[in-house]
């Protein structure tokens, strides 16, 4: 009954660790063994050990925003949310337990630079946003919303990152969604985008 995700990092540990902010996007739900049960492909849920490995890793900064954030259900994500809540060095993206916590832009100081980190999914594998049961357990995409915290973001911090799950499964072009994001944040002066979804490289 108990689990041990370390040695997967054991190659990779200190190259993460070395850098001042390292970034990784967690896909799956810790919901617990009670109810959902640990469960993988095509809805996720794991054990809280996973939480454990990421920050022996040395990750910093975690997206918990993905297309499989609600694979069971909403209460798994509040129990996600507060597993991560316990690991203090982590700034958890993404996902938010209520609208004022969300509007709490998370920054992270690094030799007194200030770097913001938003985050942003294209859906809820077939859920539609008016099914779901807000817009801050997992963060969709909505271009008046995304302006409005990078605006709020370019004031507090130095430098704004967004993290982007995006694109289509499999394909090494990004899609044409993707572009048309991708030229809204350049002109909203984000400084970084980060992608994933594809599980596959992709062009810049």
């Amino acid at each position: 009954g108990k689990y041990d995700f370390n040695p997967m990092y054991d190659q990779m540990r200190d190259t993460i660790s070395s850098y001042e902010i390292a970034f990784v996007n967690q896909e799956t739900t810790f919901g617990g063994n009670d109810g959902p049960y640990y469960q993988g492909y095509p809805t996720y849920n794991t054990p809280d050990q996973v939480a454990d490995a990421l920050v022996d890793a040395g990750f910093d900064v975690v997206n918990y925003n993905s297309n499989h954030s609600y694979d069971t259900g909403a209460k798994s994500i509040e129990r996600s949310q507060k597993v991560w809540a316990k690991k203090d060095k982590i700034s958890l993206i993404g996902s938010y337990t209520s609208e004022d916590d969300r509007k709490n832009i998370r920054v992270v100081e690094r030799n007194g630079i200030k770097i913001a980190f938003l985050s942003y999914c294209y859906g809820q594998n077939g859920q539609a946003q008016s099914e779901l049961p807000n817009d801050y357990y997992a963060v969709p995409f909505d271009k008046d919303k995304m302006h409005d915290e990078i605006t709020r973001a370019k004031e507090i911090a130095d430098a704004v990152v967004v993290y982007m799950h995006w694109g289509e499964e499999y394909e090494h072009t990004p899609s044409e969604q993707q572009k048309e994001y991708a030229r809204f944040l350049a002109g909203q002066g984000v400084d970084l985008t980060i992608g994933s979804h594809a599980h596959v490289i992709q062009e810049v």
